[in-house]
């Protein structure tokens, strides 16, 4: 089973944020996807990850950068250009807004395409590199692994 709960916990990684807000966020994290998993949405699952990762990061941000909540009231601050400021501030590992930036890239795929479904039927280039990742995070994960179970 891909582990969407952990892949979208990852920005707290390393601890980049205070233990206290760090149990804080996981749970309400954790409290949004729990009624979505059983629906089976890979859509709405995608939407929903994509969105807990701009709001760790807005947290993370903000925690590091006194002005930023002002900034990321800005609607042309996107995610990407976040997960970009996040990472050059270099203050967890690279890796970390990698596994969040292909995440914005499937959400992408999904926002912009009406006939995408599931996962399966996004680009090759982004599952490909979604399952080397699972791989690093996991290493015993299989590509025949159910997404859902």
């Amino acid at each position: 089973m891909v582990q969407w709960g952990n892949l979208f916990s990852l920005i707290h990684y390393g601890g980049c944020l205070d233990e206290e807000k760090k149990k804080e966020i996981s749970s309400k994290n954790l409290e949004a996807l729990v009624h979505i998993i059983p629906l089976k949405d890979d859509r709405l699952l995608l939407l929903t990850g994509a969105l807990i990762i701009e709001n760790s990061i807005d947290n993370y941000l903000s925690d590091f950068m006194s002005g930023y909540n002002a900034l990321k009231e800005n609607r042309d601050f996107s995610l990407s250009m976040k997960i970009g400021l996040a990472k050059a501030l270099a203050l967890c590992p690279s890796k970390i807004f990698n596994y969040c930036n292909i995440i914005r890239l499937m959400r992408n795929d999904f926002a912009h395409n009406l006939q995408a479904k599931e996962i399966e039927g996004l680009p090759d280039r982004h599952k490909q590199t979604l399952y080397q990742y699972l791989l690093e995070l996991y290493p015993a994960y299989d590509e025949q692994t159910v997404l859902y179970e």
